[in-house]
């Protein structure tokens, strides 16, 4: 089914170093959650930048260029309202940085995701979401990045496993002595394809409806999928198996995806939006702008 183009809009690679030796992390995207804007990405991407200046690479709205945008503009040294926030929970691997920082003002051909378009229980309506239904990740394709533009990758597939059925055993991204080589997470497990550099992309879903009354083959209802997409949740990592003869014996202890990976819920991300300190942030933020948009007296 085709996919909506403007969604791609929404992504930009996480990266360091400048134009000559720029290096991608991974994937982040942007959303629009009561008001204020945020840059989300992967926990495990976010807690080794720290507060150190990083780089999102997004397209110019020219339709030619990318830019790099150096993130020291809010660099949480320097501007202490500017910095990650995280989930209590340190197996939730999703990070987000406030950035309402004018992007399409400074020329990027880039979207936020709006609240609506998070697929809840309140959003979903009268939709479900369940295995089976189609899902996709936008992100990086380290394979092929783009040297002018970046191509924001649609990675296709589908839920295999619903949250809350078993956690989800994952390699833990922290290499402290006393840490565990696996941790267990609580998400969705989706079949579909991935290198590395896809970590931190929304991932979308097409829910399903039930439609009554038109019975097929002595069936009491119709399932049909949405034509829109929603947010699913933020992927995590891609499960890596041994792999086949072939590629063996190009390398010996080659590890490659195996076509299934994990996904930090949606509600995750809220609940992120929601902690005090992010709360604290976005209250500033309003009132800032409500008193610079004030009349001024004459």
């Amino acid at each position: 089914m085709r996919f909506d183009e403007d969604v791609r809009r929404c992504v930009g690679f996480v990266g360091q170093g400048g134009e000559s030796d720029w290096r991608a992390l991974g994937t982040c995207f942007f959303v629009s959650y009561k008001g204020c804007g945020y840059l989300v990405t992967a926990r495990h991407i976010a807690e080794p930048i720290g507060d150190e200046p990083f780089v999102v690479r997004l397209n110019h709205e020219n339709g030619k260029d990318s830019i790099g945008l150096g993130f020291d503009l809010i660099d949480p040294k320097t501007h202490k309202a500017f910095r990650w926030h995280v989930h209590a929970d340190e197996s939730v691997d999703i990070a987000i940085m406030p950035a309402n920082i004018g992007l399409r003002k400074m020329g990027c051909d880039t979207i936020a995701l709006t609240e609506d378009m998070f697929a809840t229980e309140a959003n979903l309506k009268n939709a479900t979401i369940g295995v089976g239904d189609m899902c996709y990740a936008v992100g990086l394709f380290r394979l092929m990045t783009g040297r002018e533009r970046n191509l924001p990758f649609v990675h296709t597939g589908h839920i295999g496993l619903m949250p809350g059925e078993e956690r989800i055993p994952v390699r833990n991204w922290r290499r402290g002595p006393n840490e565990p080589a696996t941790i267990y997470v609580d998400g969705y497990l989706c079949e579909l394809t991935s290198l590395e550099g896809l970590s931190g992309s929304p991932v979308f879903v097409r829910a399903s409806m039930d439609i009554s009354g038109m019975p097929i083959a002595g069936q009491p209802d119709v399932r049909v999928s949405y034509t829109d997409i929603m947010l699913l949740g933020v992927w995590q990592n891609a499960w890596e198996g041994e792999p086949d003869e072939h590629v063996i014996a190009r390398g010996a202890g080659l590890k490659v995806p195996v076509g299934v990976g994990s996904v930090a819920p949606v509600e995750r991300l809220i609940e992120i939006l929601e902690q005090p300190s992010a709360v604290a942030h976005r209250e500033d933020f309003l009132e800032r702008k409500r008193i610079a948009n004030e009349a001024k007296p004459d």
